[in-house]
């Protein structure tokens, strides 16, 4: 696998730890491809179907999880950085014809000016390998997306402009940047997995709706926590909103499996949550994610069965 590390500014005290993001596959991405390929009902047994559901695996989860990554390595650096400052540069190098000093025209030349130094002095040797990753896996999505068909296509690049778009309107927050992006992530690798296959019914279109929610639900909480001796992590006011979002998710999956009248199905989905709402906290939590993975699976099946 090839990493690429963030170098430190030159001539500058180190801003953060060097960030390595490379190229590797997520469980739960995985999982989430391979949960929507199932509830589409297909046979993935021959050949030309089983690299299907390949190239979308390694879309949804390899290329664009490593677009999304180096996006948000960048807006994490660009905010340790700052902004350049207001008197950087007295006067442009090259400024607007006939523009009167201290008039509107002038101060922006003057504004743009000082974001091509500040770009070329200190942003360019931290963030410019990031943005060239970005821009390359970003390539690299749409030509396998073209190759898996139109709807692919259009999932891969609104994923990429959404994407984009979050990062110029959250970029100062780096934290609910990357709660977005884990959403998106598991959203859209749901989608895909069936989509591959079959078209989606409102009931697939609900679970790459709550994988996603349930995503974010679990960053948020993980971002704002405050580490704590033993293994354990106190419950507080910020991390109450994750908790809600994480529990109305699995509300709503028992709820979607009593209508879809899989009483029993509903009954294990419940224990699982209860299973991950005790676990809160504590050092054995990670182990209870399992019967969340476990529900994405029943929860594929009775998508199946009832398409």
């Amino acid at each position: 696998m090839t990493e690429a590390t963030a170098p430190v500014l030159p001539h500058q005290r180190l801003l953060h730890d060097p960030t390595s993001v490379a190229l590797k596959p997520r469980l739960e991405t995985t999982w989430a491809v391979l949960c929507g390929a199932l509830a589409s009902g297909a046979t993935v047994s021959e050949v030309p179907a089983i690299a299907r559901l390949l190239a979308g695996w390694l879309l949804a989860d390899i290329i664009l999880g490593f677009a999304l990554a180096q996006l948000l390595a960048t807006m994490r650096i660009v905010g340790e950085v700052g902004a350049p400052p207001p008197d950087r540069i007295e006067r442009p190098a090259l400024g607007l014809p006939y523009a009167e000093p201290g008039s509107p025209g002038d101060r922006l030349a003057q504004a743009v000016a000082r974001w091509v130094e500040h770009w070329h002095a200190r942003l360019h040797p931290v963030i410019g390998h990031h943005v060239a990753s970005f821009v390359t896996a970003a390539a690299i999505a749409l030509l396998v997306a073209a190759y898996l068909g139109g709807p692919a296509l259009t999932a891969a690049a609104a994923t990429l402009i959404a994407a984009s778009a979050l990062a110029l309107s959250c970029g100062r927050h780096p934290d609910v940047l990357a709660r977005w992006y884990a959403g998106m992530a598991l959203a859209v690798a749901w989608y895909l997995g069936h989509r591959l296959f079959a078209a989606i019914p409102p009931a697939s279109w609900g679970m790459a709706a709550l994988v996603g929610l349930a995503a974010f639900g679990r960053v948020a909480q993980r971002v704002e926590q405050p580490a704590a001796p033993h293994g354990v992590v106190q419950r507080t006011a910020a991390t109450r909103p994750g908790e809600l979002l994480v529990g109305a998710v699995w509300v709503a999956l028992v709820g979607m499996m009593l209508l879809a009248r899989q009483p029993i199905a509903a009954g294990i989905t419940a224990i699982a949550g209860l299973a991950e709402s005790m676990g809160f906290g504590y050092a054995w939590a990670r182990p209870a994610r399992m019967g969340w993975l476990s529900t994405m699976l029943l929860a594929a099946l009775i998508v199946a069965r009832s398409a």
